[in-house]
């Protein structure tokens, strides 16, 4: 039966008004907050993998980190992909994991890697074949436009393995299997800062890449987090048995109808909003190479307190869907009033965070007057 199609069920069962307007089980809280502390730790990580290239580089050169900015704009939109693809497997997976049901999750697994992997050719074809006209949306400036270049050439390459990597993150995830994703997200940024160290700047005998050893390091990188994974999924995992199922990759026609109508309004708010912020870009990056540099950095800290509220987005996902599973609708009600709430205040701390070490984040970047202060 469709996981979607429980609600029927949920809704003649428990049809009584809720009595309680936040939820009152403190294993609700332990399981949330511990989730949240991994998987926002996770996201921080695996988000400095991309941003060490830019700080790195930001201490090499302004041309440099101007071109890494134009592209992982292109990144950018691979990431809100991701997050839009894996969320709404979340969605549908956990829905099962609360009825203790694998199968259906190692079904849409299957099928969203399949997803993930047309992404991944899709955007290589287009970075390949369509490179220049793609980096000039973000910029007229031939010295950026050059370092930009390298840059995506090399980097390319990792799309379609982050895409893969975070499918089955994501499908780790649902089952309230977290801890090996920061793991994770820790090997893969102590690689990548290893390899730009030695290649950015011509270390240990290596010759000076700049821009394209950020790459280089990029792309490892994302090569050892998908090895890592795939090995922990066939080795490891006692929970999914994800590649011990041979029918991994067929496609069950009713879920696949689940996962279109679950994941086309989140991809559509996903693209909208991956569009609109390197739109940004491709305004100031037509304004001075100076407004490109400063909005690189400012976006640099707002991501990272962004990855925080994507975590706790997923994780409340898993939370939701688990006890939509359950078949509770009074807890369901409970549980996402709290949420909202929690919400609320995290993002309030995350502003107030933001604001106070603006200054002294700003002091690790070498920039020209003009672009600190903008």
């Amino acid at each position: 039966m469709s996981a979607l199609h429980g609600f029927k069920d949920m809704n003649a069962s428990a049809a009584a008004p809720s009595s309680r307007f936040f939820s009152h089980d403190p294993a609700f809280y332990r399981a949330f907050f511990s989730m949240l502390a991994v998987v926002a730790f996770q996201n921080l990580v695996s988000y400095s993998v991309n941003m060490a290239d830019n700080i790195m580089l930001g201490a090499y050169s302004q041309e440099a980190l101007s071109g890494a900015a134009v592209v992982n704009q292109i990144f950018f939109i691979v990431q809100q992909t991701s997050i839009a693809v894996g969320d709404s497997l979340i969605v549908l997976a956990s829905q099962y994991w609360g009825q203790r049901r694998t199968g259906p999750i190692r079904r849409i697994t299957g099928m969203v890697l399949k997803l993930a992997a047309a992404m991944g050719i899709v955007l290589l074809l287009a970075c390949t074949f369509l490179e220049q006209p793609i980096l000039r949306i973000f910029t007229s400036d031939q010295v950026i436009l050059a370092e930009a270049s390298g840059y995506l050439r090399i980097v390319k390459y990792s799309f379609a393995l982050f895409l893969l990597t975070q499918v089955l993150l994501a499908s780790l995830r649902s089952v309230e299997t977290v801890t090996i994703a920061a793991r994770l997200a820790v090997v893969s940024l102590i690689i990548n800062i290893a390899v730009n160290s030695t290649l950015i700047y011509g270390r240990f005998g290596f010759p000076e890449m700049g821009v394209r050893g950020a790459a280089v390091g990029t792309v490892i990188s994302r090569a050892v987090e998908l090895s890592v994974v795939l090995f922990y999924l066939a080795r490891r995992d006692k929970k999914l048995e994800l590649f011990r199922d041979k029918n991994l990759f067929v496609t069950d026609p009713l879920l696949r109808q689940d996962y279109i109508r679950v994941a086309t309004p989140i991809l559509i708010a996903g693209m909208i909003w991956s569009i609109s912020i390197p739109m940004q870009t491709a305004i100031l990056g037509h304004l001075s190479s100076d407004a490109i540099a400063a909005n690189s950095v400012a976006t640099t800290f707002y991501q990272y307190m962004k990855v925080i509220v994507v975590a706790l987005a997923s994780v409340s996902s898993v939370t939701m869907g688990k006890m939509v599973g359950k078949g509770n609708l009074e807890d369901v009600k409970a549980a996402a009033r709290t949420l909202s709430v929690i919400d609320v205040c995290i993002g309030l701390c995350l502003s107030a965070v933001l604001f106070l070490t603006k200054d002294l984040l700003l002091s690790h970047y070498v920039l020209n007057d003009t672009a600190a202060v903008l």
